[in-house]
């Protein structure tokens, strides 16, 4: 067993500097998150049901707070990846962790390849959709493989970080701009008289939101080992790594309401139904933004969404294939063993099950996104319940075990998901 990193001490000092450096894996999560949850369904939440949902969205993120933690903890803990933590649970959750790893890898790499691939085509309405998929999975495949992972880490922060202010900006542009017609954007989205989400029609969106939100929970795998990847390369300390994770946590979880309140702002307040069918969403995302900044940020923006979405797909491609190579290595006995052959060969099987994936859904954007994220809902109670066993049983040491805050936390989450899930199961069978 590697050999365990001591709990935090109180006396321990680090510079803003070496915590600044150690921000990676959790920014690189983050860059995922915004990907489908924030720029498509917190965007529509705004659009469909105003300000209703924003509280609602945060809550989403703080009840899920404890399985997320799982990953980075495990793994500065122990110097192990939370597979192996399955694996101490016995063989068959590392067959679960895989298959969920191999099944979520190709639907998530497709849903954000397909998305990327219809803002692409919107740049360039030459391309055909078809043409633009077929870009996008390749050029994220060959960035894979050409081991651009420090690369890969360094461009997340950027985006996240120049996203985050182009879109917070919008948002406080649009607060105290008014409408061509002289009305407010706060004003209009305040006085629409109220949709509420909290029927069984709109059951079918709430479960969509929350599969995403701020991401799927198998991330936690692929962040985990993003972590004991990154401790390769550099010295990653507790309270550096801890960072990391609470620095892209909050940040997801920010961010999601703030796409929520841009598109209550704009869409709602003026009726206007997003599109919830081919590639018009696209559009109506871009001009989100160019009705607070100035049409002249759309080829801007367009460059940038493109930017974030083409890079969420890298993260999602290579961590889910990092982690089935992993679990491969694992299943058959060898968990010292090189996992890269292993994951060279998901890498290809999410190219090619993503490609055909996005075909039988003739490209539909918002439609692989909702199969995606609904997918991703149902498996998030089990995988939060592994995680949170996890972290309060005897496979940890006893200083790194949840406390009896987040143990109680933890517990009203699994209430809350598995008690979600069983409502959506019923509505929807």
């Amino acid at each position: 067993m590697p050999e365990q990193t001591p709990a935090p001490q109180g006396g321990n000092q680090i510079t803003f500097k070496e915590l600044f450096r150690t921000l990676g894996p959790g920014i690189m999560a983050a860059s995922a998150a915004i990907g489908g949850s924030h720029l498509v369904s917190s965007t529509q939440a705004g659009a469909l049901y105003g300000f209703a949902l924003v509280l609602f969205i945060l809550f989403i993120n703080f009840i899920k707070y404890p399985f997320f933690r799982a990953g980075p903890t495990w793994t500065l803990a122990t110097g192990e990846g939370l597979l192996d933590g399955y694996a101490k649970l016995g063989k068959g959750w590392v067959w679960l962790a895989w298959f969920l790893m191999a099944y979520g890898g190709f639907t998530s790499t497709a849903a954000c390849a397909v998305f990327a691939a219809g803002i692409l085509h919107y740049m360039i309405p030459a391309l055909p959709m078809w043409a633009c998929s077929i870009l996008v999975m390749a050029s994220c495949l060959g960035v894979i493989m050409l081991g651009r992972f420090k690369l890969l880490n360094q461009v997340s922060k950027a985006l996240v970080a120049l996203l985050s202010f182009v879109t917070v900006m919008a948002v406080l542009v649009l607060l105290f701009s008014a409408r061509p017609d002289g009305v407010t954007y706060l004003a209009a989205a305040s006085t629409r008289p109220e949709v509420s989400p909290w029927t069984m029609a709109g059951l079918g969106f709430i479960v969509m939101l929350m599969g995403w939100m701020p991401c799927p929970l198998d991330i936690t795998l692929i962040q985990s080992a993003w972590v004991k990847r990154q401790k390769v390369s550099q010295n990653v300390t507790v309270k550096g790594g801890f960072f990391d994770f609470n620095t892209g946590f909050i940040v997801t979880a920010l961010l999601a309401a703030v796409f929520c309140v841009l598109g209550a702002l704009v869409m709602f307040g003026s009726y206007e139904k997003p599109i919830m069918q081919g590639g018009g969403f696209t559009t109506q995302l871009i001009d989100l933004y160019a009705q607070s900044i100035g049409k002249w940020s759309i080829p801007f923006m367009s460059v940038m969404a493109f930017a974030c979405i083409w890079g969420s797909a890298v993260t999602v491609m290579d961590g889910y294939a990092r982690v089935c190579g992993i679990a491969q290595c694992y299943l058959k006995g060898k968990p010292e063993a090189d996992y890269r052959p292993g994951m060279t060969f998901w890498l290809l099987f999410e190219f090619v099950a993503g490609l055909a994936l996005i075909f039988f859904f003739k490209n539909e954007m918002i439609a692989l996104l909702k199969f995606a994220m609904i997918c991703a809902f149902c498996t998030t109670p089990i995988l939060a319940a592994i995680n949170f066993r996890l972290m309060t049983g005897n496979y940890l040491p006893k200083e790194w075990r949840y406390g009896q805050v987040m143990k109680v936390w933890g517990i009203a989450g699994l209430i809350f998901l598995f008690g979600f899930l069983g409502v959506f199961l019923w509505w929807f069978f």
